[in-house]
């Protein structure tokens, strides 16, 4: 049975999520600030 999963690097090191974006087409996991992840799980 395969299980799809989201993986995501919560991280608040601004030149980390600023390299994170620019290369997410590379990139097998989604990296996001905290605060903004919480916000966006709660917006949902």
């Amino acid at each position: 049975m395969s299980h799809m999963q989201n993986l995501i690097l919560l991280s608040t090191d601004d030149r980390l999520l600023k390299n994170a974006l620019r290369h997410q087409d590379l990139l097998k996991i989604a990296v996001d600030n905290p605060v903004s992840w919480l916000m966006k799980i709660f917006q949902s």
